[in-house]
């Protein structure tokens, strides 16, 4: 690990263990590099030598495995002066501003960008969860609010995996489609469904792509777009309408939930009639497959965790350097195992049938 961090020679080191900083350093930090106990901070109550409590707790947390990411994540996303760098004896190491934090980096950036464009035809995917958050960005010297879009596969054993990261100017059909366009010559083939948000974007780039592959909408983005049409005092009953469509025993049911909700709230409220019918029946695709997948199948949940645990790390800061230290700290996260996507509920009744897009 040191060799991928630099020689001790260029490293300003000192070693911890247990919870005192050994007393005679290897090097000494000079100016702005100053002794890592005279950088702690203002105010705190704690002996001197003691580390402070962001690195105690990400100690903690990140098994050793996770060196990389955590020297990322502190050096970079905390404004620390230092890395955390664990090694097998559980001993940790203090690394200096320079050059090991770049260099690390650099190591993270060259694994992600071999992971972009591994092989994907080795590994079927049956279903694709795509959908984007916007996060802050520097580009051509100013901070903008940047669309990721995210893609996540589901693998014929049930197993979820991230497929692809990208940034684009808005989520448009050409923004989506170079995400898709991208895993096809990656060797992707046509999934059987795809579960994606409202943005009509995302669905006009899967119909040019893959015109056969059945299209999801997400029931979560739809009830809060419901909602959003609704008066305030009419959300419990839009709720419960929307709920004996997605909660229903069976197609045919749900079918008829369907109608009578449209039916309810065109006199009640046009605009929620008009937004239920935007998304149309791509709101019933996942009654097409077995009743234990429906859970997992109908909402795009597993990109809003994923953006949740983003954004718990990059919260401290308004905005990011660069679009490239934002996809390494994301792909770094699932590379160490901090962020890990469990099997799809239902994974033992994957249907072999390959269901077909619906016209609403």
């Amino acid at each position: 690990m040191l060799a991928q961090a630099g020689s001790d020679k260029h490293c300003n080191i000192r070693r911890y263990s247990g919870r005192k900083l050994d007393e005679t350093p290897q090097h000494c930090c000079r100016g702005e590099h100053a002794p890592f106990e005279q950088n702690r901070r203002p105010g705190a109550d704690r002996a001197p030598g003691v580390v402070n409590d962001v690195v105690r707790k990400a100690l903690v947390r990140f098994p050793p495995d996770c060196a990389l990411v955590a020297i990322f994540a502190v050096g970079q996303l905390k404004g620390d002066r230092r890395a955390v760098l664990p090694e097998p004896d559980q001993k940790i190491l203090f690394v200096g501003k320079e050059p090991a934090p770049a260099r690390l980096a650099g190591h993270l950036q060259l694994a992600r960008e071999e992971w972009m464009q591994r092989r994907l035809e080795d590994d079927p995917y049956v279903y694709l969860y795509l959908d984007g958050f916007v996060v802050p960005v520097r580009r051509d010297g100013r901070v903008v609010r940047t669309p990721l879009l995210i893609v996540v596969g589901v693998r014929a054993t049930g197993e979820r995996v991230l497929l692809a990261m990208r940034f684009a100017t808005a989520e448009s059909t050409a923004g989506w489609r170079c995400v898709l366009e991208d895993l096809v010559q990656r060797g992707l083939a046509a999934p059987q469904l795809c579960i994606i948000d409202g943005s009509g974007g995302l669905r006009a780039a899967l119909t040019a792509v893959w015109p056969t592959t059945a299209i999801q909408r997400c029931t979560v983005h739809k009830l809060r777009n419901l909602q959003a049409h609704a008066p305030h005092h009419s959300y419990a009953a839009v709720k419960a309408d929307f709920h004996a469509i997605i909660h229903a025993t069976a197609r045919a049911e749900a079918e008829r939930a369907y109608a009578r909700m449209h039916r309810r709230w065109t006199s009640r409220c046009a605009a929620v009639a008009e937004s239920l019918a935007e998304a149309g029946h791509d709101l019933l695709t996942f009654y097409a497959f077995p009743p234990d997948q429906w859970k997992a199948l109908r909402s795009t949940n597993l990109i809003e965790r994923i953006h949740g645990e983003l954004r718990r790390r990059i919260k401290t800061q308004a905005t990011w350097s660069t679009e490239h230290g934002m996809l390494n700290l994301l792909h770094g996260l699932f590379a160490a195992g901090i962020i890990r996507l469990r099997r799809i509920d239902g994974f033992t009744s994957i249907a072999s049938t390959r269901p077909t897009r619906k016209a609403a």
